[in-house]
């Protein structure tokens, strides 16, 4: 589920993937206008029915209950089925890499990035698995 956190806007909490624990994550304006829209849109199908939009409903859930989110495997083979007839090699595990690789290679300090990939050990799960995608450095420090 994900929703406006009042406190901490423009941050919006929902539950991890694998800690099942509340993360807070950071959304642009542009992606929160995409999601309000698809809300407003969810809630008008919703009165066309004669029902109403569960406050508490997910963004994205099974058709038949709200309060049950899409199986991750049902993400992950639509996302599949989608590339595929696109002609596109991607996963969105090779998103998530290319994410974390442009935000370092962007000069995004290195616990911003472990924290938006979900990494909670200070950064070095971030440092071994995304830094060697990156060019090496070019100039040499100075030794005395």
């Amino acid at each position: 589920m994900i929703h406006p956190d009042h406190d901490k806007s423009p941050l919006y909490s929902c539950p991890g993937p694998k800690t099942h624990q509340c993360r807070l994550i950071a959304l642009d304006p542009v992606t929160v206008g995409i999601l309000t829209e698809h809300r407003d849109r969810c809630g008008a199908r919703a009165e066309a029915c004669d029902t109403v939009l569960r406050s508490d409903g997910y963004v994205l859930c099974q058709r038949w209950t709200p309060a049950s989110p899409f199986a991750p495997d049902s993400i992950s083979r639509r996302f599949r089925r989608l590339t595929q007839r696109l002609g596109i090699q991607a996963t969105i595990q090779s998103l998530r890499h290319f994410m974390g690789t442009m935000m370092l290679s962007a000069g995004t300090d290195l616990r911003t990035v472990a924290g938006r990939l979900g990494h909670a050990d200070g950064g070095s799960t971030t440092l071994r698995v995304y830094t060697h995608f990156l060019p090496p450095p070019t100039a040499t420090p100075n030794r005395c």
